[in-house]
């Protein structure tokens, strides 16, 4: 079983469509993160992230199946780096925590 080190929160949002990711790593919740110009408050939109949590590899499938995804940390934005959804200069990191937003092209 995993150890809450490991664990990413995570939570859809079904917009018509669209299915939006909200992804941050457990560790990076509750802190507001400050740096390069850019502010990311999980403490003020922490129920943006939900309160459900997953593991990476579950987190693969999530990211299969939505339009759009906004990752937070190591972990979750990791697993769209191992997943060639995206290349680590596309990452910004606002203080220590790197942030990803992915986008899928509409047919």
């Amino acid at each position: 079983m995993s150890n809450d080190a490991d664990q990413i929160r995570f939570k859809i949002h079904q917009q018509g469509a669209d299915r939006v990711l909200a992804a941050a790593d457990e560790e990076a919740m509750g802190k507001k993160h400050v740096g390069a110009g850019r502010v990311l408050d999980l403490i003020k939109f922490a129920s943006f992230y939900g309160e459900e949590t997953i593991t990476a590899e579950e987190l693969k499938t999530h990211i299969s199946d939505c339009t759009s995804a906004n990752l937070v940390g190591e972990r979750a934005v990791g697993v769209a780096l191992k997943m060639g959804l995206a290349q680590k200069t596309q990452v910004v990191r606002i203080g220590e925590v790197p942030h990803l937003q992915l986008y899928r092209e509409r047919e």
